[in-house]
């Protein structure tokens, strides 16, 4: 696995790409990556906004191909919001929280639409994360070539490190929030595409 440092905008995290999976980056944001300190709005809106515009007090404003909130079946609907959910979030969170979200990158391959990838994916999210997991999932879709790039077109799944229960953020998500959950989602995507 090649593991390199990113920092995108004051938020830092080291995406994992394994050549066994080809199509599916990995990483966990973490609150401390050696001297920078990361929080989930910060990291959503850089995703959010890939082609960033300075436009004073547009924080949450989108540059992406598309956005969606992904909920369990018992959490409020108030967080449909990305900008509510992540800020929710970091005022709920746990004095030794480690682990802010998965961040997890689907490349996509082949001459299908996008629209039709997007709900491939969206429909994995929403099962795996939102319902077998209770996971909250922040989708944005990126396509690069509208900023001049020969990328692949991808997905990114930003998952809270927390189970989302009528109740509010709980119990953190063990074992997934590591460099082990990789294979493990990678099956569950391998196996639904």
């Amino acid at each position: 696995m090649k593991n390199v440092r990113r920092v995108i905008r004051g938020t830092a995290y080291i995406p994992v790409h394994d050549p066994a999976h080809p199509d599916i980056g990995w990483g966990v944001l973490r609150r401390q990556l050696d001297d920078t300190t990361n929080s989930l709005p910060a990291f959503v809106q850089t995703k959010l906004q890939p082609m960033k515009r300075e436009i004073p007090g547009e924080a949450w404003e989108r540059s992406c191909w598309r956005d969606d909130v992904l909920l369990p079946p018992s959490a409020v609907d108030d967080l449909y919001d990305p900008r509510v959910l992540c800020e929710r979030y970091e005022a709920t969170a746990l004095p030794d929280l480690k682990n802010l979200a998965l961040v997890i990158t689907i490349r996509l391959r082949g001459p299908k639409p996008m629209h039709v990838h997007w709900e491939r994916v969206r429909s994995f999210a929403h099962q795996r994360f939102a319902t077998e997991r209770r996971l909250a999932v922040i989708l944005v879709a990126h396509v690069p070539a509208h900023a001049g790039s020969r990328a692949a077109n991808h997905i990114h799944l930003v998952v809270p490190a927390r189970e989302l229960t009528a109740q509010g953020f709980g119990a953190g998500i063990g074992r997934l929030a590591s460099d082990r959950g990789l294979p493990e989602i990678a099956g569950e995507w391998a196996a639904w595409a």
